[in-house]
């Protein structure tokens, strides 16, 4: 600035002004541009110290220069003790080349490099970990350090390898089994898969039954005989023992006996059929015991390693109803959870970031329940053997609905529910993942139904069966309405305001029944999903939200492609610049559509019982505190006067003096 100070004369006097205007005006952006990219190292240092990915700046010799906590955390180190280790100091000894190579790919001129090898613990535990890996350089162009990000990956492996494993055996034992076997779609009839056997009976090659139904190749039936095979399986998932006569491809009939399974391979509704040919009498009654037994076992052990594989995947679900929990019990007492389920259980929220609370904290909640509430002292100790008898072994699943008493003396009904996801050699449990569903609301409706039934059943006992009947409904409904509830679906997405690009996650997918390649990933385009009559809505409160009147939050429907109509509840939080301009929304979407049907079946309820009150022949008239608070239009025609003058007035106005 001094030069051009001291030479700002002789621009004057040259009349070379412009020039000096450009050099001020380079000057002030370099410094808006220093500032900035302060601004950037400043948020970049915060998201690696703070964010909840493991993160690790690298030498070009493979030496930790730094590394944030969720790295450390992930790998059981201090900080420190990592910093200056070399990354194969912690890596397993067969995957030891695989990061010096992605460095040397790197170095070599190669973009940001992705790939998974494994890591040990300090502990000595072996973890798979997803790693990206990029190479920073000076302004010259000159490799200066590496930086990566670290997932770990270890419980999506143990899932795919059981997966790969259970297609394997399913494959070994289909093909390699006796029976006549064929696997088809139940929507059009069109073979999936059959074995060798299935070849030999029929005479063709699987290249000319693959993708053709019994039909088109003349081997069984016509549409009117499978049309009344579906509506037996429509009634039932089997079929057993069905005689069914074939054709092989040289017109040869043959007689098979047959057994017929309705599940899904795949996520396709199929029918599975295992066959023997019995045209000739030569198989026995043991041979067809033998060959049932183990299509069964087979079927069983699909059945359990799709149920396992559901259980290890875990979805958050962060909304006002519906809490979630998981336990790894190598921890001690220690379960980890939202902070829904923290505030339904009335605890303060963790500010940790594994969200951790102690067991013996929820011990203690049962426990002083049983003390505030002794006359539910029953359901409190079943939720606490059903607890243990989840983690022992005897019972496979927690299914199970307590009471709990919080400090501010309200009580709570919590819907409990969870799934064990491993267990040791004597079956304990290692693992295990659940859901809390607030029903209070629903138990309420429950007791206050069971009171007026009770009031009314003391009224009419002489009534006839019909109505003894349709009181024994109504009770049975509502005790259905407290079960009815289930944890559902949660989706997250993530839109930059100011480029109009949405991401979604997975399960967003799975709520639009959508694929991502059919989504444009854009506002437009999730507007276009959601149901007319709500779109209105939805627009208004995106807007509200945008211009800071509040967050957005509603519940709306949006339409999936299929036709079917899903209820949707939205929660976002918006991010905005220091001038508060929005820039960015992050936020969930539940499926609460189970939940608005149970809404509705509790109206129903409470229609059905109020139509029972007013149908009533007998006068029926409630009372409290000495005045008579509702009555029947049977009471008004018999003391022959309004409603609005029985309401209220008590009853010896009514008495013969």
């Amino acid at each position: 600035m001094a030069a051009m100070k001291a030479g700002a004369h002789d621009y004057v006097m040259k009349d070379r002004l412009v020039r000096l205007s450009a050099a001020v005006e380079r000057e002030m952006g370099a410094l808006e541009a220093r500032r900035q990219r302060a601004q950037a190292d400043e948020r970049i240092r915060v998201g690696f110290e703070q964010g909840a990915v493991a993160q690790a700046l690298t030498s070009l010799e493979g030496r930790f220069l730094r590394v944030n906590q969720a790295l450390a955390n992930l790998l059981g180190y201090a900080r420190g003790e990592l910093e200056g280790k070399s990354f194969n100091d912690v890596t397993h000894p067969e995957d030891r080349t695989v990061g010096l190579d992605a460095m040397a790919a790197l170095l070599g001129g190669s973009p940001p490099v992705r790939f998974e090898k494994r890591y040990v613990t300090r502990g000595g535990q072996t973890l798979w970990v997803d790693i990206n890996i990029a190479l920073a350089r000076d302004p010259a162009g000159q490799p200066q350090y590496f930086v990566g990000t670290f997932v770990d990956v270890t419980a999506q492996k143990r899932s795919h390898e059981a997966m790969r494993e259970s297609e394997a055996k399913f494959r070994m034992l289909f093909q390699s089994n006796q029976a006549i076997l064929g696997l088809s779609a139940l929507a059009d009839g069109r073979y999936i898969d059959v074995n060798d056997a299935f070849l030999r009976l029929v005479g063709y090659t699987r290249e000319e039954v693959i993708g053709r139904t019994a039909l088109e190749l003349g081997i069984w039936g016509s549409g009117e005989e499978r049309s009344t095979l579906l509506d037996h399986l429509s009634r039932r998932d089997t079929v057993q023992n069905l005689e069914v006569e074939v054709r092989t491809r040289s017109g040869s009939p043959r007689m098979l006996l047959s057994n017929i399974e309705r599940l899904d391979y795949r996520g396709e509704p199929c029918l599975l059929v295992s066959a023997i040919d019995d045209t000739d009498r030569q198989r026995t009654r043991q041979e067809l015991e033998r060959y049932r037994i183990q299509l069964e076992a087979m079927v069983e052990q699909r059945t359990n390693e799709i149920s396992l594989l559901s259980q290890l995947t875990f979805v958050s679900l962060e909304s006002a109803s519906v809490g979630a929990w998981w336990i790894d019990f190598s921890e001690d007492d220690t379960y980890h959870a939202l902070d829904t389920t923290a505030k339904m259980l009335g605890f303060p929220v963790s500010p940790a970031p594994g969200k951790a609370y102690r067991i013996s904290e929820w011990m203690l909640l049962l426990s002083t329940t049983r003390t505030r509430a002794p006359e539910l002292a029953e359901r409190v100790d079943q939720a606490i053997e059903q607890f243990a008898g989840t983690i022992s072994g005897k019972y496979e699943k927690y299914r199970v609905v307590y009471p709990v008493a919080l400090a501010d003396g309200t009580l709570k009904w919590i819907d409990a529910r969870a799934d064990v996801s491993s267990r040791d050699a004597s079956g304990r449990a290692e693992k295990m993942t659940g859901t809390l569903i607030d029903v209070t609301k629903l138990v309420e409706v429950e007791t206050d139904l069971t009171a007026h039934k009770i009031q009314l059943e003391g009224l009419v006992t002489q009534r006839t069966e019909e109505l003894a009947q349709r009181n024994r409904e109504l009770q049975l409904a509502s005790e259905r309405l407290v079960l009815a509830t289930r944890a559902g679906n949660v989706g997250i997405w993530d839109w930059d305001v100011v480029s109009d690009e949405l991401i979604w996650d997975d399960a967003m997918y799975g709520l639009y029944g959508l694929r991502r390649e059919d989504f444009a990933g854009a506002y437009a385009a999730f507007a276009g999903h959601v149901h007319p009559e709500d779109e209105a809505a939805v627009n208004q409160a995106v807007q509200e939200a945008l211009r800071g009147e509040h967050e957005y939050e509603l519940e709306f429907r949006i339409i999936r492609p299929d036709g079917s109509i899903r209820h949707l509840q939205a929660a976002s939080q918006t991010f905005r610049t220091p001038e508060g301009k929005p820039v960015r929304m992050i936020g969930v979407n539940i499926d609460i559509t189970e939940r608005k049907r149970i809404e509705e079946k509790v109206r129903d309820s409470e229609l059905k019982y109020r139509a029972l009150f007013e149908s009533a022949d007998d006068a029926i008239m409630l009372f409290a505190d000495d005045r008579w608070v509702d009555c029947n239009a049977a009471a008004t025609r018999i003391f022959d006067c309004a409603r609005d003058q029985l309401i209220g007035a008590h009853p010896k106005m009514f008495s013969p003096p």
